[in-house]
């Protein structure tokens, strides 16, 4: 039988005044109770009231269901109601036991609960809120630690196998969505064709490219690679050199993809990101990276006409091998006083100018010095084009990828803790989400992906 508000109302009164009881005489016979004990006994009350509550709405849903004959929602035909079904479920703020009716289409063979559509229930315990929350902490900690704070913080009680089981349904979601997108900007024009409406702005955007490596069971160690995009913003900034102040650009708003395979899905991945971040408008671009040549082959597909920097630090390392070349491990004033000498050489774009150094110094060496002095040549040589760190400083470019860089680091702390080990298709779902989490457009993907056809 429908209840009435006023009967729903009346209930609710009695069971919050019997709450309001209850703590009341609670109150009045603990000694001296401490701020934590007064917290811990609201909270029970808060709980018990959010849930009979809770529980009263959907009861009022269910029973505000159409009375008329219900039709298959795939094929148009009448169906039979079987009559009300209970379940539990979890949600946000407490336990509900949800009762709803069942239908069944005998021409489709297959049965639906009304209630459960339009409460959007796509799993048979959680509701949207935990998977969201389960889901997104997957992301940023073990699954032992997303149960725990789960239950310690939010009194939802779900075991650590849950939270995996979670995190890989809705990473594999995740993936889909990645896929989707990349695929609906394959489709887009080309990118030397006018699209009318798309007005250039006046921001600059850079993209970022790395690998880190996770291990795999069955595999052993093995790459992961991951790229970043961000708007480039000027900020003031003290260079320890000058001892002053300055305007240097800087990355802001940074977004990431991540890939656990060869360099060409990333880069599809990375320029739907793009794409998505209105790469196309943007007034001028640059792509930063170490020396991996799959990096630059991938800037010359995606990102042809954008500025290319060689990350300033990892010159400097290649720097620093030479240096060691010459000098040996031990730190020398010699060796100091060289290496500084061509630091200043290479940040003023005479890269070519050192590669030929190099190959002088080589020549005087003999064995495994002299090949990698040449190497180390043949660095600078290949990449002297993507080294004007002056000009590039004045101009107020990024000299460095520290935002992939630090991403990397992000991925790995996820991936590769004490005793981590992944099988490839756990790993592949995890990394959208971590990437998603990390990016802070987690519940913009989410809803995306919650409310997709596709799940």
């Amino acid at each position: 039988m429908k209840r009435t508000h006023e009967q729903i109302k009346a209930e609710l009164m009695k069971k919050a005044e019997e709450e309001i009881d209850r703590l009341l005489n609670w109150e009045e016979k603990a000694d001296k109770p401490t701020l934590t004990q007064f917290e811990d006994q609201v909270l029970v009350t808060r709980r018990v009231l959010s849930e009979a509550m809770l529980e009263a709405l959907m009861t009022s849903q269910e029973n505000c269901q159409p009375a008329e004959r219900v039709v298959c929602p795939q094929c148009g035909q009448p169906v039979e109601n079987k009559g009300a079904h209970t379940k539990q479920v979890e949600t946000r703020v407490g336990s509900l036991r949800l009762k709803r009716q069942y239908h069944y289409c005998p021409h489709c063979k297959a049965g639906f609960f009304p209630l459960d559509e339009q409460l959007q229930l796509c799993e048979a315990h959680w509701s949207e809120g935990v998977a969201r929350l389960v889901t997104w902490l997957d992301g940023q900690g073990t699954f032992r630690e997303v149960a725990e704070v789960l239950d310690k913080v939010g009194h939802i009680h779900i075991s650590s196998s849950t939270t995996w089981r979670e995190g890989q349904h809705w990473g594999a979601a995740f993936q889909q969505a990645e896929v989707r997108q990349a695929e609906q900007v394959h489709r887009l024009p080309a990118r030397d064709q006018i699209i009318p409406g798309e007005a250039p702005g006046r921001e600059r955007m850079g993209a970022a490219m790395d690998g880190a490596m996770l291990y795999l069971l069955g595999e052993g160690w093995k790459e992961f690679k991951l790229g970043c995009i961000f708007n480039i913003v000027q900020q003031p900034t003290f260079d320890k050199e000058t001892l002053e102040w300055e305007d240097l650009g800087h990355a802001a708003q940074i977004t990431y993809v991540a890939h656990l395979g060869g360099p060409d899905i990333l880069g599809q991945k990375l320029w739907a990101e793009a794409y998505r971040r209105h790469w196309t408008q943007a007034w001028e671009t640059q792509v930063l990276g170490d020396a991996a040549a799959w990096i630059w082959n991938l800037a010359e597909e995606h990102f042809y006409d954008s500025t290319q920097t060689v990350d300033w630090y990892h010159a400097t390392e290649h720097l620093g091998e030479a240096a060691e070349c010459l000098y040996g491990e031990e730190s020398t004033s010699p060796k100091q006083r060289w290496l500084n000498e061509h630091k200043q050489l290479l940040f003023q774009g005479q890269a070519a100018q050192l590669a030929h150094r190099l190959q002088d110094l080589a020549s005087g060496q003999t064995g495994g010095a002299q090949e990698a002095l040449l190497r180390e040549a043949g660095y600078f040589e290949h990449n002297q084009h993507r080294m004007n760190y002056m000009e590039l400083r004045e101009e107020g470019w990024l000299l460095g990828s520290g935002g992939v860089e630090s991403g990397a680091k992000q991925f790995k702390d996820r991936f590769t803790g004490p005793g981590m080990r992944w099988s490839r298709p756990g790993a592949e779902r995890l990394l959208p989400v971590r990437a998603a989490v990390m990016s802070h457009n987690f519940d913009d993907a989410w809803r995306a992906v919650y409310h997709s056809p596709n799940n």
